[in-house]
């Protein structure tokens, strides 16, 4: 069964986006995992980088995925119909080449990590940044979340005021590249553009994410995913 497949009928044409780039940047050789370039993980014969490209191309007319440098048509072999690029040596780093490859006036990151995002959720997260220029997918939870210092708690936050930061995200590229323009020494050490776009004030759209769409860091991440494939 492929990753992220959704029985749900579609609420959306099941045509790919022509003003999309969805760009996957999947450059990193899976050191924490332990397993080998965690993109060619294999679910039911094929990569994870093969289920996720196969998915995007459903979406976009635009697929750019980063590879490690000097292993580019290992890569391309596993997405077929896409652009393969070297990556960088930094996750945001890869992120900026993905950008500024990309052509289209709207751009989805898919992260090898969480290749379980249903089509379903990839368009509605699309839909939403056409009308607030950056959208991502957020988890509600089903618990308080605690606030903690020197081994006690200082806070508990009700559930229903936080969410889980689940991605896909989707940006408006201009901003995105006026972000890559104007980021200084401290914005190229954080963790993502979302991050980078919150601190300069942009609103980000909230679609509600799914409870399959899991993240795989770690070995038990990973045996967790063959169950819910």
């Amino acid at each position: 069964m492929p990753v992220g497949a959704d029985d749900t009928p579609l609420a959306y044409p099941d045509t790919p986006d022509n003003a999309l780039s969805i760009v996957i940047p999947a450059a990193g050789f899976g050191e924490r995992l332990g397993l080998g370039p965690k993109a060619l993980l294999s679910v039911d014969g094929r990569s994870l980088l093969s289920w996720l490209s196969a998915k995007a191309r459903r979406a976009a007319t635009e697929v750019i995925v980063a590879a490690p440098l000097g292993r580019l048509d290992e890569w391309a072999a596993h997405c077929p119909d896409c652009v393969v690029i070297a990556g960088d040596e930094t996750h945001l780093g890869t992120m900026a080449k993905l950008i500024q490859a990309a052509t289209k006036p709207w751009l989805m990151n898919l992260n090898v990590s969480m290749p379980m995002a249903s089509l379903t959720l990839i368009r509605r997260v699309v839909e939403a940044a056409r009308t607030y220029n950056i959208a991502g997918a957020f988890m509600t939870l089903d618990l308080p979340v605690a606030m903690v210092s020197d081994n006690t708690v200082t806070a508990l936050l009700a559930r229903q005021s936080v969410a889980l930061a689940q991605g896909p995200n989707a940006y408006s590229r201009d901003l995105l590249l006026d972000l890559i323009a104007s980021a200084d020494d401290a914005d190229w050490k954080r963790q993502s553009f979302l991050e980078i776009a919150t601190l300069r004030g942009h609103k980000i759209a909230t679609v509600g994410g799914e409870k399959t769409n899991m993240k795989i860091t770690t070995k038990e991440d990973w045996e967790m995913a063959q169950l819910v494939k």
